[in-house]
């Protein structure tokens, strides 16, 4: 039976002055990135999709790399639309994300409703399976939408998902159950 890994990226470097969708990962990040790779070798995925952001993408490459995987890029695994919002305190921000799955119809930070960001990457896992019928497929993204996607196929609450999830994370879902083979949320 098909298996769907859907990947959290490693830990990124910040980088002063520019936004959190533009940073590259941490030297730390490439390193868990590698032992990312070997988790995952044993569920055999036969391509990797990343989101285009840096720290997905790099993360989505050693993966390739190392697995020997082909990696390609859907813009629709884009972390909840954030832009231009400013760095916030860590409890004011996990207080927001609170809300923001609590209130998925509200935009209650950044640009985006957390409705709005689940139909996005719904669209995007969908054609991406469609693209690589009876395969197994590895998908590097973010923590949100991510939490979300699980949380509406899994019929659980989101947030504590969100919360648990560390960089990386990864959840091996069976398609045809939906149901979770593997989970691991701190490597």
């Amino acid at each position: 039976m098909r298996r769907i890994i859907l990947i959290k990226h490693a830990k990124a470097q910040p980088v002063e002055g520019s936004s959190p969708e533009t940073w590259p990962l941490s030297e730390a990040g490439k390193e868990a990135a590698r032992q990312l790779a070997q988790k995952i070798e044993s569920h055999r995925p036969a391509a990797i999709v990343s989101s285009p952001e840096p720290k997905a993408l790099e993360t989505a490459q050693i993966l390739g790399e190392l697995l020997q995987v082909p990696v390609k890029t859907h813009r629709d695994l884009e972390e909840h639309d954030r832009v231009n919002m400013p760095l916030l305190q860590t409890r004011e921000f996990i207080s927001l994300m609170a809300l923001l799955f609590k209130q998925p119809n509200k935009v209650v930070l950044g640009n985006e409703t957390a409705k709005a960001a689940l139909w996005r990457m719904e669209s995007a896992v969908d054609e991406i399976l469609k693209e690589h019928p009876e395969q197994n497929v590895a998908i590097v993204s973010h923590g949100t939408v991510l939490a979300l996607w699980l949380a509406k196929k899994l019929e659980m609450d989101g947030f504590p998902i969100w919360r648990e999830m560390s960089q990386p994370a990864y959840v091996v879902v069976e398609e045809q159950e939906m149901k979770v083979v593997e989970r691991v949320d701190r490597i």
